[in-house]
Order: C-alpha cells, then structure tokens, then sequence
C-alpha cells in the first residue's frame, strides 16, 4: 500500500518558487503593487486551505490511536465521518479549483507584470507560464485525491478495521504504522507546501495591507 505518485502537486511547487521571488519584488514597491498582492495571497490561500483538508485527513489516519476498548468503535466512527466527506462538499475542498486561479491571475496580476518586474521578460514569461499549467491541472488533481488519497485510505480502512473488531489490537497496529510508513512522502510534501503556502500568505497580506481572515470566515 504506497502512495504511488504526487506529481500532482508539482504545480503548486511551481507556484510557491515563482511566488516567493514575487513577494520579495513587491516587498519593495511599498505598496504600490498591493492589488496584484492581493490576488496572490488569494491564490496562496486557496492553495493552502487546499492542502489543509488533505493533509487533515491524511493525518487523522495515521496518527489514528489503536489502543483502549472503544478503538473500534472509534475507528468506524471515523471510518463514517470520511465517507460522508469523501461524497459531500469537502472532498472538493481537497481539490483547488484550478481554472479559478487561472481566472485570478489574467484579470488580476498579468497586467501587472509589466511592473512586477519590469524588464525582466524572463521573470514574467515564468509566472504566466506556472498560471498556464494551473488551469490544467484539474484532471491530474481529481486522479490524485481519488488515486492517492481516497482509494488509499479506502484500503487502510479495509485492512485495519477487522483485526480491530476482533480483538487484534496487535495487528492493527502493525498495518496503521505500515500506512504510516507509505504514506509519510505524501505527508511530507503536504507539510512543506503548507509552510510555504502560509509564509507567501503572510507575506502578500502585509503587501496588500489586508486581513489574512475577512469577515465572511474565508
């Protein structure tokens, strides 16, 4: 049971280098460039609350606690609280709608690259290219959450559930550090790009002079 690929996440790698080298121009400009921070830290925030609910899930599984009498019970309660995830509304909150992005970036930042980095066509022709690849990247990250993420805890579940109805507390553990184990690259890239998602998030809010958390919760 290993976590095959996450090549998915690739374009948010992407984003994240080209957007740091961003932060440190507009960093400069002393606020003259805050809309088009503004639409940055939107895409950053959009990413990482992205890579919040996949990381969350993720981690109650392998950080899942099989001891005590009630493990079972508890298991399968949130066994049920993933399934109910998994066909409702947070399963998409696991996949940032990429075309959204896209949409951000030409109405806000591409006219502003002139001036993001003035010339500098290298510079420029990079961040539109990373905004190219966003938009499709759709597909790839419907795959990755069902392939990698969905199916794989679907097995987890499979595997461990049983041993701990039975009695078998012993070999539950075994298969939960197993999971542990397989899916520690997956946990590993998801904590990175948390961290730089949330730095460029504090970086273009202060850019922007905004609040990292407006009225409406978002």
């Amino acid at each position: 049971m290993t976590v095959v690929s996450t090549a998915a996440l690739d374009p948010i790698d992407e984003f994240t280098a080209i957007a740091v080298r961003t932060a440190e121009v507009t960093a400069s400009r002393d606020g003259k460039l805050a809309a088009a921070s503004a639409a940055l830290c939107d895409v950053a925030q959009r990413l990482l609350a992205s890579n919040r609910h996949t990381a969350s899930w993720l981690s109650q599984f392998t950080s899942f606690d099989i001891g005590g009498a009630d493990a079972a019970a508890r298991f399968r309660k949130l066994r049920d609280e993933f399934n109910t995830a998994k066909a409702g509304p947070e399963l998409h909150r696991m996949k940032f709608r990429c075309r959204d992005l896209g949409a951000i970036f030409d109405r806000e930042i591409k006219p502003e690259l002139d001036r993001i980095f003035p010339g500098d066509l290298a510079a420029q022709q990079e961040i539109e290219q990373v905004f190219d690849r966003l938009p499709g990247a759709d597909d790839d990250m419907v795959d990755f959450i069902h392939s990698q993420l969905v199916q794989v805890i679907d097995r987890y579940v499979a595997d461990v559930l049983p041993p701990l109805q039975d009695g078998r507390p012993n070999v539950a553990e075994r298969r939960r550090l197993a999971f542990d184990r397989d899916t520690a690259p997956l946990m590993e890239r998801l904590i990175h790009l948390g961290g730089a998602l949330s730095d460029l998030v504090l970086a273009f809010a202060d850019e922007a002079g905004i609040d990292v958390w407006d009225e409406d919760g978002t």
